[in-house]
């Protein structure tokens, strides 16, 4: 027997504007999401200019990790804007695909290049030294599956919360369909004064997914958050502010979860609301090269960046001379290219392989039908 998630209800059509919103911001999460994971980072050792650090703070510390909010809550939208009257168990496995095959696949490439590098170089990365004392199968549950939050490739643990956050939903769809914001509220509640693990690590993930999913069942498109323009921008120079200051009752502070939730909720308001604006004015097919590649730049830049690092090393050796800088901010932008190349490639290899490494079929190779019904779940790539 078949168990729509929603029964009788028309499809949800995306206006073409919120479409290309949706695009662009997609982009932008990702690459500052990327940035979040350059190695080797500015550590509490590293002398490196002040202004160096102020870059730093803002690209990574605040808007690289608080994008993390942003993507939650597209994927909740899409989610439900596609899920209408579609089979429960099919709607699964095309999430299964998309999510976990993939995370998977990039777990075990780190995990191989880590063993590699060792072999030609003898130079244990910092991959090989989290396998340390872990058994064959905390191995496989840990860094492999991620199921205790520990992916080899680290910012891939967002796709198992992503996967239990869609098991969730569809489990609370009716709720969702007749009360959204009500179990918005109670989501929000549950995070702040209890916990979500371990099914989901990170609450906020969920809760920003519920949000989507609460905008795409009230029928509201995203322009309304332009209302929201103004005071998000205003706690987000506070957020910079606080963030610059390294005093110990700010660094409590910091540490506050509702100062946190703010800072990801102003960040993905104008995030959201920028893309807006960048959809209005620059419409071009290279936008749309990147957007076909973005979940990929996603689920391989950990492994780019990793390879990436150990060519600089060769070339300017280990210590942050000021040449890093250059390093720090071409990396993604040589992440892009690089990964559009390696989308080629893998668009004539065959649809099984594509699957595994990417979520959906991407060249001709690809099978059109599985193609759709990956479509409708793709949390960061797929087309709205």
């Amino acid at each position: 027997m078949k168990h729509p998630v929603h029964q009788q209800r028309p499809p949800r059509l995306i206006s073409p504007e919120t479409s290309d919103q949706i695009k662009y911001c997609r982009i932008l999460c990702v690459l500052f999401m990327t940035i979040v994971h350059i190695p080797p980072g500015f550590s509490g050792g590293s002398v490196v200019p002040g202004y160096v650090m102020i870059l730093h703070t803002l690209t990574a510390d605040i808007l690289g990790r608080a994008s993390v909010s942003a993507l939650s809550f597209i994927s909740g939208y899409l989610f439900f804007c596609s899920s209408v009257n579609k089979n429960r168990m099919e709607l699964i496995i095309s999430r299964f695909k998309n999510l976990i095959l993939p995370m998977i696949f990039w777990n075990l490439a780190i995990i191989a290049t880590g063993l590699l590098l060792l072999t030609v170089t003898g130079e244990k990365i910092y991959v090989l030294r989290g396998l340390e004392n872990l058994s064959l199968s905390n191995i496989i549950i840990d860094r492999i599956l991620a199921l205790n939050y520990g992916a080899a490739s680290d910012s891939l643990n967002f796709l198992r919360d992503l996967f239990v956050a869609t098991l969730l939903a569809l489990l609370l769809a009716p709720l969702i369909k007749k009360h959204p914001w009500p179990l918005v509220a109670a989501l929000f509640f549950i995070d702040q004064t209890v916990t979500f693990q371990p099914l989901v690590m990170r609450g906020m993930i969920l809760v920003f997914f519920a949000v989507g999913a609460a905008f795409a069942v009230t029928n509201k498109q995203f322009s309304i958050l332009t209302h929201w323009r103004l005071p998000a921008l205003g706690f987000l120079l506070i957020v910079v502010s606080v963030e610059l200051t390294l005093t110990e009752s700010l660094g409590t502070f910091r540490d506050l979860n509702i100062y946190q939730w703010l800072k990801r909720v102003s960040v993905s308001v104008l995030f959201i609301d920028l893309a807006l604006h960048l959809s209005r004015q620059i419409k071009n097919r290279f936008i749309d090269r990147i957007d076909q590649v973005t979940y990929l730049v996603f689920l391989s830049h950990n492994l780019v960046y990793l390879l990436l690092w150990g060519g600089w090393q060769l070339v300017f050796g280990p210590p942050l001379t000021p040449y890093y800088l250059v390093y720090y901010f071409g990396a993604p932008l040589l992440l892009i290219f690089l990964t559009t190349l390696f989308a080629k490639v893998l668009s004539r290899l065959p649809a099984p392989l594509q699957l595994v490494a990417f979520g959906r079929g991407i060249g001709p190779r690809s099978n059109g039908s599985a193609r759709t019904v990956i479509l409708s779940a793709q949390p960061v790539t797929g087309k709205s």
